[in-house]
């Protein structure tokens, strides 16, 4: 193999290894801005795309057009959050309706559907969510209330920035908040385990 292939290699892998860490990073900031606007108590569409609004870094005090670039973003967002809706139990058809038609009556449902979400699993969701499909049974550990995958399918929308009350503004906050916590749970874990796996047996 030549240096130059060898270079070609060696770059191709850190491009992957980068792709995949923004990829662990956008899952988990959807499933922690699904999170919070569960812990919000706000079941209107118009919450929920609140969040895929920051996701997206699209200023909602601005009087500009969002660019091309923050409509794909947004609608990303809108598709990752909407996954991580159904991953973490509510039904998919009500997902669909809820972003789709704006309908605040599947909102509702969907909310009352993940209402019982136990606090104290939410990093583990987080974590288990941004790994999506890993076979990495430490990951697997934290899958407790992920009961199903599926690909929710959603029209294309055009976002509609609206101003934040003072509650969404702290609520959107925390989200952000938790998935960097979750985030630094992840790596945590990740690096206990090489390290365990490092450290040699002792001998009785």
């Amino acid at each position: 193999m030549t240096e130059s292939m060898v270079l070609e290699r060696a770059h191709s892998l850190i491009l992957e290894k980068a792709t995949a860490k923004a990829q662990e990073d956008i899952r988990g900031q959807a499933a922690s801005a699904v999170l919070g606007w569960i812990d919000d108590g706000d079941a209107t569409f118009d919450a929920f795309d609140s969040y895929a609004l920051d996701l997206a870094d699209i200023d909602v005090d601005s009087e500009d057009e969002p660019t091309d670039e923050q409509n794909d973003a947004y609608n990303t967002a809108l598709a990752i959050m909407a996954d991580a809706a159904v991953s973490f139990g509510a039904d998919e058809s009500n997902v669909a309706a809820m972003i789709n038609d704006e309908d605040d009556d599947a909102a509702s449902d969907v909310m009352d559907q993940l209402s019982e979400i136990d606090p104290d699993e939410e990093d583990e969701l987080i974590t288990a969510f941004s790994f999506g499909d890993s076979s990495d049974s430490l990951m697997m550990e934290a899958v407790k209330r992920v009961v199903r995958a599926g690909k929710v399918k959603l029209i294309k929308k055009r976002p509609r920035p609206r101003r934040l009350n003072a509650a969404q503004k702290a609520s959107l906050r925390k989200a952000r908040k938790k998935a960097n916590t979750a985030s630094a749970k992840i790596a945590r874990r990740k690096s206990m385990k090489i390290r365990k796996k490092r450290i040699p047996t002792k001998r009785t």
